[in-house]
């Protein structure tokens, strides 16, 4: 298993590159500075857009786990 520290480690990382950069979308980040291409039109989604999407995919596994418990 990886080290779930790792996690912290490099969200930490991010926040530190976006902190210097505030203006820029999460899409924008993460392709001003390689972390992918913009193959997918990342650079144009709003932030609450990310947030919503997110949010949906913890809720959704939540329902997953949920179901496997019964």
């Amino acid at each position: 298993m990886r080290d779930p520290k790792r996690i912290k480690k490099i969200l930490g990382l991010i926040e530190q590159l976006w902190n210097e950069n505030p203006d820029w979308r999460f899409g924008q980040l993460l392709i001003n500075f390689g972390v992918c291409q913009d193959n997918l039109g990342l650079w144009q989604v709003e932030d609450d857009e990310f947030e919503k999407h997110f949010k949906s995919i913890i809720k959704s596994n939540e329902n997953k786990r949920g179901k496997k418990k019964k």
